[in-house]
């Protein structure tokens, strides 16, 4: 569980009077949502619905003020239950399953079902939006925590994933997870040349690495994971025709030509070869 108005990266206090919708915690030096803003009524700030006057937010407000989840978790199922279209309520919500939640991020689904239903109730409201991008900026943090291999970085491809649909993070996490994201290519497409070299012409790319490369090259918009993946994946598919999941392999292969034809990439002119001993290399198709 993570730590109540703290900084979801290292766990310290993260103290604020500031109006702004991040801060910078002062311990290790992650850019983090305000919470504050939300646990008191501030009218100089832009975060607030139309709901701001009403008991409900008042409610609301004090129990994320004073970071009780599970009774801001209360409040908000008690004011859903007389009040169903509460904009309020969902967003709060949302906040308070997130900070429930675990480092598997297995709650994120309803975090997010919660905020496109509040987009959807108010899409222009100022509460929602704001509350959409300081989770989507908090969940991005507590996912790259993770190590970025194994289902720890499976784990996080996930949540990074979300979080892009939920909101828009602040300038500085975007670019650390690129950073993290791009560790992790480098890794795998090490680790895909190694096994290629090794087991020649009898090497399979795993499937479930494949579509990490692929998720990570659109996640960052990343020219260089999306060649990797066309290399691999029109290996692995060549090998796999006959697998349920060969159709959609192939609408992502497609997908992903179209893209790097965009791009003017060379390597969508390449697959993998074989010398005559065996050896692996990029071929220019056809050749």
């Amino acid at each position: 569980m993570l730590r109540s108005l703290n900084c979801p990266n290292c766990g310290a206090p993260v103290p604020s009077t500031s109006s702004g919708l991040f801060l910078v915690c002062s311990h290790c030096k992650s850019t983090v949502g305000n919470l504050a803003i939300y646990g008191k009524n501030r009218t100089d700030t832009a975060c607030f619905s139309i709901e701001e006057h009403s008991g409900e937010v008042d409610q609301l407000s004090l129990m994320c003020g004073l970071g009780d989840w599970n009774g801001l978790l209360d409040v908000s199922n008690q004011i859903l239950t007389t009040d169903p279209n509460s904009v309020a309520a969902r967003c709060y919500k949302a906040l308070a399953i997130f900070w429930l939640g675990d480092n598997e991020f297995s709650h994120l689904d309803i975090v997010n079902k919660l905020l496109c239903q509040a987009k959807t109730y108010a899409p222009d409201d100022p509460l929602v939006a704001s509350i959409s991008d300081v989770l989507a900026n908090d969940i991005m943090v507590t996912a790259i925590r993770n190590e970025n291999y194994g289902s720890e970085f499976t784990n996080a491809v996930y949540a990074l994933t979300l979080a892009n649909k939920i909101g828009k993070p602040s300038s500085s996490v975007s670019t650390q997870v690129v950073s993290y994201i791009q560790g992790a290519v480098d890794r795998l497409s090490k680790e895909f040349w190694m096994d290629l070299r090794r087991q020649k012409r009898n090497y399979d790319p795993p499937y479930r690495s494949i579509q990490l490369l692929y998720q990570c090259g659109w996640l960052i918009n990343n020219t260089g994971c999306l060649e990797y993946f066309w290399l691999f994946g029109s290996l692995h598919a060549g090998k796999n025709t006959s697998k349920s999941y060969s159709p959609d392999l192939a609408q992502q292969l497609e997908i992903t030509k179209q893209m790097l034809i965009s791009k003017q990439s060379e390597k969508i002119q390449k697959q993998i070869g074989f010398d005559f001993f065996g050896n692996p290399k990029e071929l220019v198709i056809g050749s």
